[in-house]
């Protein structure tokens, strides 16, 4: 009885380590992506916009593994950006969770 209670509390240390692995890797992706956009509708070059991408997942304890500027359509601003990073999950054994995300401008709305 006590090693099933010892194998589902496991589990559930488990699960709640990959969920909390999965919403820090998604906090990173977001707001990268948003300082990144943030960075473009500034005027700055992809570089930069991707340079400040990282840092900002740096930041966060994640590392920026893609970066890339999306085309925009006519009714949208061209400051759209996709990034993708990665968390390592230590108490997982080093497994990593993944996000992407992205972020730009919205088309403005007509009166």
């Amino acid at each position: 009885m006590i090693l099933l209670l010892v194998s589902v509390l496991t589990g559930f240390l488990l699960v709640g380590a990959v969920v909390h692995g999965s919403l820090r890797a998604r906090a990173a992706a977001d707001t990268a992506a948003l300082a990144g956009a943030g960075a473009l509708l500034d005027g700055r070059a992809q570089g930069e916009a991707c340079a400040v991408a990282a840092e900002l997942a740096d930041a966060n304890g994640a590392h920026l593994d893609r970066c890339e500027l999306l085309p925009g359509t006519a009714e949208q601003v061209t400051a759209h950006l996709r990034v993708e990073v990665v968390l390592r999950v230590d108490v997982l054994g080093g497994l990593d969770a993944r996000a992407v995300a992205h972020a730009g401008a919205v088309p403005a709305r007509g009166p």
